[in-house]
């Protein structure tokens, strides 16, 4: 695997190969395995994510954080 830089919100591999950035619950998904954790640990955190999302509005944290 080549090393991956930020571009424009893109993933730019050393070969030039442009991937997307990947969504919010695959990175959850992607960290929670790592960590070993079970199937149905992962489930509901996505599942706590995804209603935290939709009812701030899907807004990013920075919007509605008040400490930044």
């Amino acid at each position: 695997m080549g090393t991956f830089t930020k571009n424009s919100d893109d993933c730019v591999n050393a070969n030039g190969v442009v991937w997307p950035p990947k969504m919010l619950l695959d990175q959850l998904s992607e960290s929670i395995r790592l960590k070993y954790y079970s199937i149905r640990r992962e489930q509901a955190y996505r599942g706590w994510v995804r209603r935290f999302v939709l009812f701030h509005g899907k807004r990013h944290v920075i919007v509605h954080s008040p400490m930044l």
